[in-house]
């Protein structure tokens, strides 16, 4: 039962991170992240590591598409003003 609580405030936590009032967590205390993160500053043992990624998953990021360096320069010509200039008369 209290694997599932934890899997649950480990969920909550990696959407609503507590932040200072600055918005961030760069001020923050370190004991404050450890206990919110239900860690320490020896981080975690194998087997909470093991039980998270079998509970939330691998931490993956989401690929971004880039564009190529052509495509960027092609979209500068895409501006209305750029084509209202080339269309009239000198």
């Amino acid at each position: 039962m209290q694997g599932s609580t934890e899997a649950q405030t480990v969920q909550r936590v990696a959407q609503e991170p507590l932040l200072d009032h600055a918005g961030g967590v760069q001020s923050l205390p370190l004991q404050a992240l450890f206990e919110q993160f239900h860690t320490s500053e020896s981080g975690l043992t194998s087997q909470q590591a093991q039980r998270r990624l079998s509970e939330v998953g691998p931490n993956e990021t989401v690929g971004v598409q880039r564009t190529t360096a052509l495509v960027q320069f092609l979209r500068l010509f895409l501006n209305p003003l750029i084509i209202i200039r080339r269309a009239e008369p000198d």
